[in-house]
């Protein structure tokens, strides 16, 4: 998926503080990039916060749904 020549390479798993971090390709050069999850609890509504992750990040798109619930239920666990 590119986005003005970004290419989302992979998702890396923040515990503290909680997040994930955005692996990227732009213009062949590599970045990072954080969504932070500071106020993620046991009551958070998932769906919600994937919908405004999507809306926000040009990164992300919706067939990246499945992942990045995986990884915010990772997140809760811990």
């Amino acid at each position: 998926y590119y986005y003005f020549g970004m290419k989302l390479k992979k998702f890396l798993l923040r515990y503290y503080p909680p997040g994930i971090l955005l692996e990227y390709e732009q213009n062949g050069e590599a970045k990072q990039k954080s969504i932070d999850f500071l106020d993620l609890t046991p009551d958070t509504d998932i769906d919600i916060t994937i919908n405004q992750i999507i809306r926000q990040e040009p990164l992300i798109t919706e067939s990246r749904r499945p992942q990045l619930e995986k990884l915010i239920h990772k997140l809760l666990e811990k």
